[in-house]
């Protein structure tokens, strides 16, 4: 079959296979990395579809579609298949990240596929080439959930369906078998044997496809990806390895674990590090000491007797260690870290989050002094047939929606402190089920008793979410009893501007909320976070010299402010240090937030009237944890938010509605433009087609597809089995009436009759053989196309001529 004689519907085959393989490529960048953006992915799939069609559009196509390719296409092929093997090294080198060798066998793989699409012009590799795409797209939905690869799927699904109706129209037609098997037909009398190698095959393709829907893609695809020799353990294994076994570089699991990785595993493995009172040190600098001294009378020993007693000084009453607010910032910026390297523990769950680790009740005006330890705040029991513990305590405010999980990956923990969020519900380590292994620091802080926390150890939490728009409703005692009075003392040397400054700021709210929301907007707009800013050597005051005169600080400045501010009101509050989970610092690589020591921040929290501590983050930059709310709510946030949007952009949207609606409008003569266009270019090689028109045959077939759309806009197309003779003729006859319009001209009839001739020659008359010359035709085209628009056609479909014509 000669290649100007090539059925329109094999061309549209060939690109359907080809868009198959530009979807699966695609797919497949994506489930390689899904957490890059699929931007990038999509400009990785690029570079080899281009080349693709590339070598699709300058490829000869055969006479014969069933022949065999020619054996040089094996090179090109196999040279493709192994180009991810040779550009990895390169890769690696150059930009420090790399594939599984798994990965760059389907690299290698897709590159076949699409060199087998670019030569579809045999029958042989189009379909090899589906088959590829096939492999390619299942292999992408088994890595990921990605929501581009579940895009891709369905868009994959819609032209699958459209190449197999191709397929089998085009087999109706014989167009993609010899034309001699089309003509005869063999009888044999032999019974046919059943194609038992078929129908296994067929047997064991449903099974698996059973089997792994049941199981689930990617859970089988990871039990899968452990065999691989990329994987991590026995001796050797990749430093990009997507999983592994024994003792490999990615988490492991099992009864000799080697590091102290984050995994489901019961081996403790302990590990020396320093006390968060280093790092403390280390994040916002020594305390320093004044340097004046008030001068002091030596008195003689043998004058003046000294008295001793067994009672302790009144400063001596609480022998913690303090936290003074008069400090050095750190002079030398620290050395930059890997934050995956040195992490002390990473969260699994959404952020920002607060993680307590010392609660401060007693402020001098100077130092905050460390709570009390109480053991017994708060009674654990363990939950009934699992190992979750649950808090036992008092019912609690009506604040909170529904509750949030977390997960805690302790790497390199400090001291006993187990990592929790606030309000917390439940918790479980490992498979600890003895409530007395656990015990409490301050209140809400937990800890292991008697022990230091092991690496390598999951803590997994359940925690309530504060609701902020219930949040006024809380109704705050005005007395406390017992030792909730250590949070609300007030130091002795407390300035009288700052009680004053407590009064203005809340001046005209009812006591609660509306209180301590009005410190936190005062905090948040006129005060800036320096975690450089120092207080001077000299100062005896320094919440003072914060709030009046210097309104910058670090963030224990924020939270000493906010709780002697709201002290001076009458709520029992204190200073808690701990580490913030910041949203920024989330990896996509890994689903995890990385703790690390820059972490390390200061709070203010109220006592909540059921007992437990609502965090007041008035730090600028610092957030609290939004409420997990239902998906309605969440779905009408988001609507309300759009709308919010739409109302801040109000001329830009416009501006694009306007747009879209004229694209709509004059959609037609747009793509009607386009097509003129593209008819235009093609017969001079330009890169609007997919491939040039360099036969008469093929402009004039052309030509009447263009007019052929046009009369399907005007409500009337060719109908199945009309010939084009009698189309046109349908299209020239008028009534009387419609004759006399403007919109038809006798120049126009012929026009449109003189191209008919034109494509009933192309369609009968042998090749090479042009009734007239290629300028001819371009003319009689362009002049078809110039007197026959989309209005031409509208016009005569009301006719009644056109309907007997059509009869």
């Amino acid at each position: 079959m000669d290649r100007d004689r090539m059925p329109d519907r094999s061309r549209l085959i060939r690109r359907a296979t080809m868009f198959l393989l530009v979807l699966a490529s695609i797919a497949v960048e994506v489930a390689a990395a899904d957490t890059r953006p699929w931007g990038t992915s999509v400009a990785n799939a690029a570079g080899w579809v281009i080349a693709a069609v590339v070598a699709s559009a300058l490829l000869p196509l055969p006479r014969n579609l069933t022949a065999r390719p020619p054996r040089w296409l094996a090179l090109p092929m196999l040279a493709l298949g192994a180009a991810p093997f040779v550009l990895e090294p390169l890769r690696r080198q150059i930009t420090g990240d790399g594939y599984a060798l798994e990965l760059q066998m389907v690299f290698g793989l897709r590159n076949v596929g699409l060199a087998l699409a670019a030569c579809g012009g045999w029958l042989l590799c189009m379909r090899l080439a589906c088959v590829v795409s096939l492999f390619l797209v299942l292999f992408s939905i088994a890595m990921t959930n990605h929501p581009a690869v579940l895009t891709l799927l369905g868009l994959y699904t819609a032209v699958g369906s459209v190449w197999l109706m191709l397929v089998y129209w085009s087999n109706l037609n014989a167009v993609l078998v010899p034309p001699e098997r089309a003509v005869s037909v063999e009888v044999n009398d032999r019974p046919e044997r059943l194609p038992w190698v078929a129908v296994g095959l067929a047997i064991t393709l449903v099974v698996s496809v059973i089997g792994l829907v049941a199981a689930g893609p990617q859970r089988m695809a990871n039990t899968l990806g452990e065999w691989f020799a990329t994987s991590g353990g026995t001796g050797g294994y990749d430093p990009f390895a997507r999983g592994g076994v024994n003792d490999g570089d990615d988490e492991t699991s099992g009864s000799n674990p080697n590091s102290t990785g984050m995994t489901q595993t019961d081996q403790f493995l302990e590990s020396p590090l320093p006390s968060l009172y280093d790092l403390i040190s280390e994040q916002f600098g020594k305390p320093f000491k004044p340097k004046s001294n008030e001068r002091a009378i030596a008195l003689d020993p043998n004058q003046v007797k000294a008295r001793e007693t067994k009672k302790k000084p009144a400063d001596n009453l609480r022998p913690n260690r303090e936290f003074p607010t008069t400090r050095r910032s750190p002079q030398a910026p620290r050395e930059p870290f890997s934050r995956s390297a040195r992490a002390i523990f990473e969260i699994r769950g959404r952020t920002p989050l607060h993680i307590r680790a010392t609660a401060y009740d007693r402020f001098d005006g100077v130092s905050w002094s460390e709570a009390p330890v109480q053991p017994r705040q708060s009674l654990l029991e363990k939950e009934e047939s699992s190992n979750w513990m649950h808090l036992n305590e008092r019912t609690p405010p009506e604040i909170f929606a529904i509750n949030d999980v977390h997960e805690f990956k302790m790497t390199k923990p400090s001291g006993s402190l187990i990592p929790t969020p606030p309000h917390l519900v439940r918790f479980r380590v490992g498979r600890v089920d003895q409530a007395n292994f656990f015990s409490w620091g301050q209140e809400r802080v937990l800890r292991f008793a008697e022990r230091d926390a092991p690496s390598g150890i999951i803590v997994e939490t359940e925690c309530r979410t504060v609701d902020p728009r219930l949040l006024p409703a809380i109704s705050f005692p005005d007395q406390y009893l017992g030792n909730r009075f250590d949070y609300m003392e007030l130091p002795e040397s407390l300035a009288p501007e700052v009680r004053q400054l407590a009064q203005d700021w809340t001046a005209g709210q009812p006591r609660g909320w509306a209180q301590l929301q009005a410190i936190h907007q005062h905090l948040q707009s006129e005060y800036t976070l320096d975690a450089q800013a120092e207080v001077p050597d000299d100062c005896a005051d320094p919440l003072r010299y914060f709030l009046l005169e210097s309104r910058r600080g670090p963030a224990y400045q924020f939270a000493t402010a906010t709780a002697i501010l709201a002290r001076s009101l009458g709520y029992p509050t204190r200073v808690v240090t701990g580490f913030y989970a910041h949203p920024d610092h989330y990896d996509p690589e890994t689903k995890h937030t990385p703790i690390v020591r820059e972490d390390l921040h200061f709070w203010a929290e109220v006592l909540l009237p059921g007992g437990d501590w609502l965090i007041l983050e008035n730090a600028p930059g610092y957030s609290v944890l939004g409420p997990n709310l239902p998906l309605s709510e969440r779905l009408a946030l988001a609507f309300w938010a759009a709308v919010q949007m739409l109302q801040q952009h109000a001329v830009a949207v416009s501006v694009v509605l306007l747009t879209l609606a004229i694209v709509i409008w004059r959609r037609r003569q747009m793509i009607d433009w386009l097509a003129v266009q593209r008819w235009q270019r093609g017969q001079s090689g330009g890169w609007w087609g997919w491939r040039t028109m360099p036969t008469w045959q093929q402009r004039v077939r052309s030509a009447v597809r263009i007019l052929e759309r046009r009369a399907t806009w005007a409500g009337h197309p060719r109908q199945p089995g009309q010939t084009i003779a009698t189309w046109v003729a349908a299209c020239s006859i008028c009534s009387g009436k419609a004759a006399e319009s403007a919109l038809e001209s006798p120049a126009a009839v012929a026009s449109l009759r003189r191209l008919a001739q034109l494509a009933e020659w192309a369609a009968y008359a042998p090749d090479g053989a042009a009734p007239v010359s290629a300028s001819d035709v371009q003319q009689i085209c362009m002049t078809a196309f110039r007197d026959w628009p989309t209005t031409q056609f509208e016009h005569n479909i009301h006719s009644d001529s056109w309907m007997g014509a059509s009869r």
